[in-house]
């Protein structure tokens, strides 16, 4: 779900061709998340081997990847470690509202309607440890880095972009209340609801500059109008108030005392700013990934999980044609 800053966030179209060589740390729960939602059959359900194991995701990071990594663009796949405990409560509304969209899927599924079947079992996916591991197996295969974040992804993933002059990938805008300095979105998807979407390109200080506001601001922004630890925000505000509001007063005490918006979570808004401002992040990971390896993304795919060998060894035949064509494009 994220931060709600969309309707303030200036946003431009991007073509990815011109992300060829630059490094994106990717927020892998998201993207997972993602693919479960979209990569599923008519009736809801997921892709599955022979022994029933879903194989949505695996399906998604290859293909999605391949496409991405044929045009020179690096990837690292940062993965969320333990919740912070300030996210218990949502965490347990979303275990509730998959739980709850699970049965209304099997109902719908069951009386053929399968328009609602399918926008039911969207919602009611979830990511197992297994199927965890088994994505980090095959992104280090193909020569994708994968970090594993102490909490937060996107703080992690922020913190590595910041430090090393790479851009962050997420669908959701945390990245920027972390820090991040250029986020992409859409970078993976094509469409939604019908509607044709466009990779997007975000520079946090354009936009800071934009409004005239701090890193700090930003956060309070965020805090004001709904963060996955205060999912509906305060009553009564939006991104475009909360704008308005942290440009006329210096801070949240303020805000709460003069004006008639009240703080009504059980979470204490200083905490909820010293974690973005602070987030738990780790200097202990290695961003030397592993050599693409076309025998073990066979393993895993076909030996593994029931791919089929002649569709995989095509697409992987095709990418090392292509990746050598646009090589010889960049660098002559």
């Amino acid at each position: 779900m994220g931060v709600k800053l969309s309707s303030i966030i200036e946003k431009q179209e991007l073509n990815p061709s011109t992300l060829a060589g630059k490094t994106l740390c990717v927020d892998a729960f998201n993207t997972m998340y993602q693919m479960l939602s979209s990569i599923r059959g008519q009736d809801g359900e997921l892709l599955k081997d022979k022994k029933g194991r879903v194989t949505s995701h695996l399906a998604g990071l290859f293909w999605r990847n391949l496409k991405i990594l044929k045009q020179d663009i690096k990837l690292i796949y940062v993965f969320d470690g333990v919740a912070p405990t300030l996210k218990q409560k949502t965490q347990q509304q979303r275990r509730e509202k998959r739980q709850n969209a699970y049965e209304h899927w099997q109902e719908e599924k069951k009386k053929g309607n399968l328009d609602l079947a399918i926008k039911y079992a969207k919602i009611s996916s979830f990511l197992s440890n297994d199927m965890i591991e088994d994505a980090k197996i095959l992104l280090k295969s193909m020569g994708i880095c994968c970090v594993q974040a102490p909490s937060e992804g996107e703080a992690q993933a922020s913190y590595i972009a910041k430090k090393h002059g790479f851009y962050c990938c997420s669908q959701d805008y945390d990245a920027l209340v972390f820090g991040c300095p250029i986020l992409v979105r859409n970078l993976n998807a094509s469409s939604m609801f019908g509607i044709k979407i466009h990779p997007e390109i975000i520079y946090l200080k354009k936009n800071l500059e934009k409004f005239s506001i701090s890193q700090d601001d930003l956060i309070n922004i965020a805090i004001l109008s709904g963060t996955d630890f205060n999912p509906k925000g305060v009553n009564g505000l939006g991104a475009k108030k909360s704008l308005a509001l942290v440009k006329k007063y210096q801070t949240l005490d303020e805000i709460f005392s003069k004006t008639q918006y009240k703080w009504e979570f059980e979470i204490d808004y200083k905490i909820l700013f010293d974690f973005f401002k602070n987030p738990p992040i780790t200097n202990n990971y290695n961003l030397d990934a592993e050599k693409f390896d076309a025998k073990k993304i066979i393993n895993v795919l076909c030996n593994q999980y029931d791919f089929s060998f002649e569709r995989i060894e095509n697409s992987l035949k095709n990418f090392e044609k292509e990746k050598i064509t646009t090589l010889t494009k960049w660098f002559g």
